[in-house]
């Protein structure tokens, strides 16, 4: 957890540093510093699918939740559309793992998306058909699989030849030919959306300050801003590079002017609420499939909600119903914290999905109308987004997945 206390002139609080635990020891190790950057990326472990890598559980989101700074956007998920839709994989809900992107390259390349009856859908969804941006193309591929009863549908690649899918696309043919055994150029790619970025994170102003003094945040942890209720791939390199940079900057001044006596204070400070009152040996396990069964089963219940009441297309009844069962796993985690203190860090992982979770959830309940990433059938687009969408000239498809 991050370090904080009250600030000396009573404005709030200020961090310096953090707690944390030894993944090869077990050991709890304080780190006590002037200023502290969160570069810790995104959440998209709350989602059974997701791009993302097995520690994107949004730690860092959460802890600086719990050290009172401001948390904004959180609701503008955004969902790759076409993920190589993998059985095996998609049969281990409650395991961290990430799924194989297919480019949207390919569709740029001519591919088309089908239905389990092999039609073509898009031009019915939007006049760019296979073109359209990520999310209009999510929801198109959600609704087919809603209508058809299936899980997954086609990406359509067979007008390439086999010479050209390898030499254009020879990280995609690899790794379908590799975990599907198909050939992209003769076999329909079956795809499906998955979760793969979050626009919303620790709010930040153009410094990388948060509302916590000494505590930055770059990247995907982060909101910035810019990306607004949407994203283009290429708005991840500002959060990254440049609000990376101005953060060390301001954080070069800042520094000056914290007192050694802060420091000294911060070094006998009480620990924050995950602490690990005894030894596990299971304590260094990254993963919760393998050293904690109930966090296990509880990132199963998480990623099951998530997807079943906040995922591509929402509605009011859903997203009550899910931060009702947000709220039920977060009390149970709590409570055993608070009786004995927390087991493993698979619960501590546990516990930090659940707060993300929550803040995604009540986000996209809380907001009047649609916009972005964030569509509820319950709240549409109000008349001037939609104005504004109209008034736009078509994006056409990037060529490279970020």
């Amino acid at each position: 957890d991050l370090l904080t206390m009250p600030l000396a002139n009573g404005e709030g609080v200020g961090c310096y540093g953090c707690d944390a635990i030894c993944a090869e020891t077990g050991d709890h190790c304080r780190f006590v510093s002037k200023c502290t950057v969160v570069a810790t990326g995104g959440c998209g472990q709350i989602y059974p699918s997701t791009t993302n890598p097995v520690v994107a559980t949004g730690d860092g989101i959460a802890m600086a939740a719990r050290a009172g700074a401001a948390v904004e956007d959180m609701e503008f998920i955004q969902f790759h559309p076409t993920s190589l839709y993998d059985p095996a994989r998609r049969c281990s809900l409650g395991a961290l793992g990430s799924v194989f992107l297919v480019s949207e390259a390919v569709r740029g390349a001519g591919a088309t998306l089908r239905n389990l009856a092999g039609e073509a859908f898009m031009a019915g969804y939007d006049p760019r058909g296979d073109l359209a941006p990520r999310d209009v193309v999510a929801r198109g591929i959600y609704d087919q699989m809603r209508l058809h009863g299936g899980d997954h549908v086609y990406l359509d690649a067979t007008h390439l030849s086999r010479e050209r899918a390898e030499e254009e696309f020879p990280h995609i043919s690899r790794n379908v030919r590799e975990r599907l055994g198909l050939e992209i150029s003769q076999d329909w790619i079956p795809v499906v959306p998955a979760q793969h970025y979050a626009c919303g994170g620790i709010l930040t102003n153009t410094e990388g300050e948060t509302t916590v003094r000494g505590l930055y945040a770059i990247g995907e942890a982060a909101r910035t801003g810019v990306h607004g209720a949407n994203r283009l791939a290429s708005n991840s390199l500002l959060e990254g590079l440049v609000f990376g940079r101005r953060s060390v900057l301001n954080a070069i001044d800042y520094v000056v002017g914290v007192h050694p006596l802060d420091l000294e204070a911060a070094t006998h400070a009480c620990p924050g609420p995950l602490t690990f009152p005894r030894e596990a040996q299971h304590l260094g396990v990254a993963t919760a499939s393998a050293g904690d069964a109930e966090a296990a089963d509880l990132v199963q219940r998480i990623q099951r909600t998530m997807w079943s009441r906040c995922g591509i297309l929402r509605n009011d009844k859903d997203l009550a119903a899910g931060l009702r069962e947000l709220e039920a796993i977060t009390r149970e985690i709590e409570v055993e914290l608070k009786e004995s203190g927390c087991r493993s860090l698979e619960q501590a992982e546990a516990l930090n999905m659940a707060t993300v979770a929550s803040l995604v959830m009540s986000g996209a309940a809380e907001r009047k109308a649609s916009a972005g990433l964030h569509h509820n059938v319950d709240k549409p687009p109000t008349a001037r987004q939609l104005a504004t969408a109209a008034s736009r000239e078509p994006a056409a498809v990037g060529a490279a997945d970020k």
